[in-house]
C-alpha cells in the first residue's frame, strides 16, 4: 500500500505517527477582507479592482455596492478592460442598452493593446455580447463596424478571437448586400468559401462515421457515388459558403447520414497553423489523406467549436471533411490561419477559477463555444440556495435551459428557482423577468405571465425617461403592457 493510503487507514484507526508532507493553497480572502483592505488603501488600483471584481461576481456579495466600487476602481484604472467589461455587464443586466454597448465595444479595443492573460477571452466574450446587442440601441450598425473593422483588420487576435469578432461583423455586412465586403472578411478569418459535397451515405444516420470511408481519400471526389439503399446513385456538388458557414444538404437526398465535403486550401508559407472548426455533428478532419482532427461527439459532448494545431508547408492542399449527422442539412465552418502569439490563450488547458470573475469569463467563453456541459461542471456548486453573485446565477439558469441532458420540465423549473433567486439578491435586473414572464406562458401559466408586464413596462418607462438607448416605440409597448397587465 502506498504512505497516503496508509497514513489514511491509520488515521481513522485513531493511530499517530504518519506524518505526510502535503502543501494546503491559502483560502482566498473573504470578500469582507477586501472590503476593509480597499478602505484601507483607497488609492491602490489593485485593491480597488479586486473589491470591485468581487462585489460583482463573488458569493456574498452586495449588488447596491458595486456601482460605487466600480466607480472607484474605473478611476483608478480607467484603461482595464476587465472592469470595462464588468461595467459593460451591468449595464446590460439592468437595462442599459447604449451603455452597455459601448463598454463591450471599449472592452475589446482596451483588451487588444492589453497583456493581461484574460485579453483575449475577454474580446472573444466581448463580441458576442455585443451581438446580443443587435438591435437594441439606435446607430448599432455604423458603431460596431467604425469599431471593430479595425479590430479584426489589424489586431494581433487569436483564432478564437478572431472568429468572435468575424460573427459580429459578417452578419452586418450580409444585411448591407455588400457581398465583396463579405468574401473580404472570409478572407481575413482564415475561411474555406466552396466545397464539393458528396451524400449523405446511409442507410445508417451515424454508423457511417465508423465504417471505412466510401470515398477514395487519396483521390479528389468522383462525378457520383452510390449513396446507400433507397438514397441511389447521386451526382456530387458544388456548395458555396455564406461568408464561412456551408450547408452539406440541398441535394436529392434529404436525409441524415454521412457527408463528404472536399476543399483546396492555400498556405502562403511554411510552418504552425490553427484550425478552427465549428459544427455541433461528429467530424473526422483529413489534409492530404490523412486524419489530422477526429471528433466524435456520441462520445464526448464537448464544445462545438474546437481549435487545432498542425504544420503545413506552402503550396496547395487537399482538404476532406467527413460529417456524421442526423440532420439532413448540417452546417460547417473551416478556417485556417497563422498560429500566433495570442493563440497561445487557445491552447492553454486551464480549467475556469474556482469562482469570482476568473469563474464567470471561463464559463462565458465555454457558453460561447458551445461547450454547455462544461459550463454546467464549472457552475455545479450554484444554486438558488446560495448567496451566490447575480452573473453567476444568470449564467447557471442559461446552462439549465440549454442543457441536453436534461428533460424540458426540468430546466425549467431550475432556471425559474436561479432567475427568482438572481431577482432577489439584484431587485435592479429586467431580463429575468422577461424570462420568468416566457416560462410561466410556455408552462401555461397565463396569470403569472400577465403580472409580470407592469414589471417590464416600468423598465421600459424608465429607459425611455433617460436616454439608455432601447430603440423607439417603447413608450408604446410600456403603455400596452401597463394597460393589459392592470385587467
Amino acid at each position: 500500500m502506498k504512505r497516503g493510503g496508509l497514513c489514511l487507514v491509520l488515521a481513522f484507526a485513531g493511530a499517530a505517527g504518519c506524518v505526510t508532507h502535503t502543501t494546503l493553497q491559502p483560502a482566498p480572502p473573504t470578500i469582507a477582507v477586501l472590503r476593509q483592505e480597499a478602505a484601507a488603501h483607497p488609492r491602490d488600483p489593485a485593491r480597488a479592482r479586486t473589491l470591485a471584481l468581487a462585489e460583482a461576481f463573488d458569493s456574498g456579495s452586495d449588488p447596491t455596492q458595486l456601482d460605487a466600487e466600480l466607480g472607484r476602481a474605473r478611476a483608478l484604472a480607467p484603461a482595464d478592460p476587465a472592469l470595462v467589461y464588468t461595467e459593460a455587464l451591468v449595464a446590460d443586466l439592468h437595462g442599459k442598452p447604449a451603455a452597455a454597448l459601448d463598454g463591450y465595444l471599449k472592452t475589446i479595443e482596451l483588451a487588444v493593446g492589453s497583456a493581461k492573460p484574460e485579453a483575449q477571452a475577454l474580446i472573444e466574450v466581448a463580441s458576442y455580447a455585443v451581438l446580443g446587442q443587435s438591435g437594441m440601441s439606435r446607430g448599432y450598425v455604423e458603431n460596431v463596424k467604425q469599431r471593430l473593422g479595425p479590430v479584426l483588420e489589424a489586431a494581433p487576435l487569436s483564432a478564437a478571437a478572431r472568429g468572435a469578432v468575424g460573427d459580429v461583423l459578417v452578419p452586418l455586412a450580409w444585411k448591407r448586400g455588400d457581398l465583396g465586403r463579405v468574401k473580404r472578411l472570409a478572407s481575413t478569418l482564415g475561411c474555406v468559401q466552396s466545397y464539393r459535397v458528396a451524400g449523405p451515405f446511409g442507410p445508417r444516420e451515424l454508423l457511417g462515421f465508423d465504417e471505412k470511408p466510401r470515398v477514395d481519400l487519396g483521390q479528389p471526389l468522383a462525378a457520383e457515388y452510390d449513396l446507400g439503399p433507397a438514397r441511389g446513385r447521386r451526382p456530387t456538388r458544388n456548395v458555396e459558403t455564406r461568408a464561412c458557414s456551408v450547408h452539406l444538404g440541398g441535394g436529392p437526398v434529404a436525409d441524415g447520414g454521412m457527408s463528404w465535403a472536399e476543399a483546396s486550401l492555400r498556405i502562403a508559407a511554411d510552418g504552425e497553423y490553427v484550425v478552427r472548426l465549428d459544427t455541433p455533428n461528429s467530424i473526422e478532419l483529413y489534409i492530404d489523406g490523412k486524419s489530422v482532427l477526429r471528433v466524435d461527439r456520441r462520445r464526448v459532448l464537448g464544445a462545438r467549436v474546437v481549435f487545432h494545431k498542425l504544420r503545413l508547408s506552402a503550396g496547395e492542399h487537399r482538404v476532406m471533411v467527413a460529417v456524421a449527422s442526423r440532420h439532413p442539412n448540417p452546417v460547417l465552418e473551416l478556417a485556417v490561419t497563422p498560429l500566433a502569439a495570442a493563440d497561445a490563450s487557445v491552447f492553454r488547458a486551464e480549467r475556469p477559477a474556482p469562482g469570482g470573475f476568473g469563474l464567470h469569463l471561463g464559463v462565458a467563453v465555454a457558453l460561447a463555444r458551445g461547450d454547455v456541459l462544461g459550463a454546467r461542471q464549472a457552475l455545479s456548486f450554484v444554486s438558488a440556495s446560495s448567496d451566490v453573485a447575480p452573473p453567476l446565477l444568470l449564467q447557471r439558469a442559461a446552462v439549465a435551459l440549454a442543457d441536453p441532458l436534461v428533460p424540458d420540465e426540468v430546466r425549467a423549473d431550475d432556471a425559474r428557482r436561479l432567475f427568482g433567486k438572481a431577482i432577489a439578491r439584484d431587485p435592479r435586473l429586467w431580463g429575468p423577468v422577461a424570462q420568468l414572464a416566457g416560462l410561466a406562458a410556455q408552462a401555461g401559466r397565463v396569470d403569472e405571465a400577465i403580472a409580470a408586464w407592469p414589471k417590464l413596462a416600468a423598465f421600459l418607462q424608465q429607459d425611455v425617461r433617460t436616454p439608455n438607448g432601447f430603440n423607439a416605440s417603447a413608450t408604446e409597448l410600456a403603455q400596452l403592457l401597463t394597460a393589459v397587465g392592470a385587467h
